[in-house]
Formats: C-alpha cells, structure tokens, sequence
C-alpha cells in the first residue's frame, strides 16, 4: 500500500513539472512572436549632452558626454518616444531636491547632438520637438522626411492589464552587445488608478528599461516606461537624498498618444542639427494632477505667454493750408 502511495505521489510530481514546463515554453513562444512583430521599433538614440555646473564663488564646471538610450518608434514618420530624464541627467534630481531652488538653477544641460539609429545601422539627424516634464517624456523627429515608413508601435492599439499580469518589456541592448534586441518577462506589481493611471512593473524590469515598450504576452502594447519622480517631505539639495520619490512605471500607451500629438509635424521641423545652446523645445500642455496628501508635486509650467500686439502704424498729421 505504501508502495502504491509513493508510486502515485511521483506520478502527480512528474505530471506537476510538465505543467510548469508547458507553461514557460507558452509564455516563451507568445514573447518571441511580440519581439518578431515589433523588434525593429525599438531604436537606439545617440545622444552628445553638454553638462554645465555653476559653482557660487568660482567657475562654472563644464563636461560633455555621449549616451545611447532605448527609443520606442510610435510613428511610421520616425516620431520616436524616449524617457526625459535619460536626455537630461539633472532632470530628477531638479525635482526630488525640494526646495533648494537655487542649486537647481546652477545645473544646466544642453544636447548638442541627437541621432536615431535604426535596426539596420542607419542613422537619422534628429532633435527633441516635444518635452512633457510631468510624466517624463520627450519626443524626438527625423531632420528630414523619411524616404520610406519605418516600422512604429501603435499605441492605438492598445491593453489595460491587471494586477498580476505576465508582460513582456522589448529593449535594445547597447554598443557592447552590438545593440541587439533584448527582452524581459515579468508582472504587473500594482496599478495606480487616481489621479492619474499608470502601472507598476517589477522595479528591476523598468528601471533598466527607460523609454522602451511594454506589451501583454498577447502583442497589445501597454505603455512606455518612464521614471515618476516627486517631492518628499525631508528632501535635501543633496544628491542621494530624496530616492524613495522616484519610481519607474509604464505611462500607459493612450497617454502618452495624447502627448504625442501634440509634437510637431515633419514639415514644421526645421533642417538644422541641435545648436551647443538650442532653443528649448516646447513643452506638452500639463495636464492638471492634485498631489496626493502628504507629497507636494513640482509645480505646473506658467503658460507661454503670448507676444503682445503689433501696434498700428502712426499716421502724419495733413500739413497746413497755404495762407492767402
């Protein structure tokens, strides 16, 4: 009888394994078929960012660095998303600082030089035409209208997963791995839904995978990851203060569509590179969001004021009647 017993318990353990095994290789299949469809819209951008630091009492410091960042292609024209603070290395400290306004104001950054390389290594002249401070986007075009679509995700096309859902995240690897595709496999930790929805991945998974997209196991895209970063109470004009206001998410898809139309057009992209000190680019329309009790989020951009009246041209007084 015991004999019996063992013989059925390792017949339920065997049958246990494959299940499990089953399992993996379903979620395996469904990723590569996600990576398959969209592996060519996820591109690397070449950055060259021009860093200056104003030090009170002395000279300001200056530095330039390269950077290659994971781009999500959500236009056949070339429209590519990639998260803010990936372009701009001050841009979360400036908002986690708190109230030490005047050391935010002594750090500067300027990207002298934008590309977007394709799959195939081609590389696009490029510059940022959209910037969304809030939710840590921006927005980069092609100099020059694209010869032929190129392939883009579709964010109207969208999925609004559930607590627990298995995801797929698609990266593009960097120089050192020849910038292959890569892809990751993990859940969806907790979803905020007020006052503004956006979804928790596991922390590592989003973290190493700004800018890139995130799709359900079935090929509908969920949203871009990006970092939230918000003011504490306690936080200091120090660096390493501060972090427990900074989280990565995935801004889900339909946002960051609505953001996105705002961006400039082909046609209205001027042909010249980024300038060493160029013009900003304009900043999306914020979209009101009450800091939740106890946070104090950074404040809204005061809107761009508009240019003030041409005044009408003066007109000469006639000239006098001859006298007599």
């Amino acid at each position: 009888m015991c004999r019996t017993s063992g013989k059925f318990g390792v017949v339920i353990l065997s049958a246990m394994v494959i299940a499990i095994s089953s399992f993996g290789d379903d979620t395996a299949t469904a990723g590569r078929a996600v990576i398959e469809q969209y592996k060519d819209a996820v591109v690397t951008v070449k950055l060259v960012i021009k860093m200056k630091l104003a030090m009170p009492g002395g000279p300001s410091q200056e530095d330039e660095s390269k950077a290659e960042i994971t781009g999500t292609v959500i236009d056949p024209s070339g429209l590519t998303v990639v998260s803010l603070s990936t372009t701009d290395p001050f841009s979360i400290y400036r908002v986690t600082m708190g109230d030490a306004g005047e050391e935010a104001d002594r750090m500067q950054s300027d990207l002298s030089d934008v590309k977007i390389t394709l799959s195939d290594g081609t590389e696009l002249p490029a510059k940022v035409v959209l910037r969304d401070k809030d939710w840590d986007l921006a927005f980069i075009r092609p100099l020059k209208k694209l010869d032929a679509p190129t392939a883009a995700v579709d964010l109207a096309q969208a999925a609004s997963p559930q607590i627990l859902d298995e995801v797929l995240v698609l990266n593009r690897l960097g120089r050192v791995a020849s910038r292959v595709n890569a892809a990751g496999v993990g859940r969806i930790e907790g979803i905020v839904a007020k006052p503004r929805t956006f979804y928790i991945p596991n922390q590592g998974l989003g973290r190493q995978t700004l800018g890139a997209p995130l799709f359900s196991l079935d090929g509908k895209v969920l949203g871009i990851a990006v970092l939230r970063a918000i003011r504490t109470e306690g936080s200091s004009g120090r660096f390493g203060r501060g972090s427990e206001g900074i989280m990565s998410i995935v801004l889900p898809a339909g946002d960051v569509l609505e953001t996105a139309k705002q961006a400039p057009q082909p046609e209205d992209v001027p042909a010249t590179p980024e300038e060493p000190t160029p013009s900003p680019a304009p900043e999306a329309t914020p979209v009101p969001v009450p800091a939740p009790t106890g946070e104090t989020e950074p404040p809204a951009p005061a809107p761009t004021p508009e240019p003030a009246p041409t005044p009408p041209a003066e007109t000469a007084p006639p000239a006098p009647a001859p006298q007599g």
